[in-house]
């Protein structure tokens, strides 16, 4: 019987591969089970033919939601209020 008959097939099928994901690295120091879970994203995001992004391009992220430079800490800006 479904233990969670509410969720929806692919959230389980989700938490499934999320714990095996977990469970192939738990013995491993957290580095190197970091590593190690980069590395196979990294091989099957290729062989689905996926294009990976470059993340150092040189110039700093633009945050989506404001379009603000993100420089390891976020843009202070003037609360609503207070302009």
């Amino acid at each position: 019987m479904n233990k969670y008959p509410l969720i929806p097939a692919a959230q389980r099928e989700v938490w499934e591969w999320k714990n095996e994901a977990y469970r192939s690295v738990a013995h491993l120091p957290r580095q190197e089970a970091l590593s190690v879970l980069l590395r196979n994203a990294a091989t099957a995001a290729k062989a689905s033919g996926l294009v990976l992004p470059q993340l150092d391009t040189g110039r700093p992220a633009l945050v989506a939601e404001t379009g603000s430079a993100y420089n390891g800490r976020l843009a202070r800006r003037k609360h609503a209020s207070a302009v």
